[in-house]
């Protein structure tokens, strides 16, 4: 009787398809990685959020932000001055949580106003961003701010204006 239930399961892939699927280990921790093999390997698009980084310095700083979705380059990414101390960037980024700093002309450290942060490697502070589908982040109101996925936009660290 038991195998009749799952003779009876409804799939949208082909027998095929879920004979090549990905070994799935209940014991192993899902990861990024693991999940972009499954996804790749059902042809299910890889959700992303566009992320708006902020951060007040003195102006004519040098501002870059690192993080553990750019391997932690330090002027990998570099911040874009609106003027009044504001500098900013915009990243497009896979759902899933990242840890993060900002450098300001070479010196680490965190933004002044994030609340989710945790311990690193080296004992000190990582800032802590969890990039969800669609939804408000409240943990970090003046450090960046969610913007809606849409093909007219790219990946891009310039000001967003004034």
């Amino acid at each position: 009787m038991r195998n009749n239930i799952y003779k009876n399961v409804l799939s949208e892939l082909s027998p095929d398809e879920i004979k090549r699927s990905p070994k799935y280990d209940p014991s192993q921790p899902v990861t990024q990685n693991n999940e972009g093999k499954r996804n790749n390997q059902y042809q299910k698009p890889e959700f992303k959020e566009w992320v708006l980084f902020k951060f007040h310095a003195a102006p004519r700083s040098k501002v870059y932000i690192a993080g553990d979705f750019n391997n932690w380059d330090p002027t990998a990414l570099k911040l874009g001055y609106h003027g009044k101390g504001v500098y900013s960037a915009i990243v497009l980024l896979p759902l899933g949580t990242y840890e993060y700093k900002f450098t300001v002309n070479g010196e680490w450290c965190n933004g002044q106003d994030c609340n989710d942060q945790v311990t690193n490697a080296f004992g000190t502070m990582n800032n802590r961003l969890i990039v969800e589908r669609k939804m408000t982040h409240n943990g970090h109101p003046h450090t960046f701010s969610r913007l809606p996925e849409s093909e007219s936009h790219r990946l891009w660290s310039a000001p967003t204006g004034g």
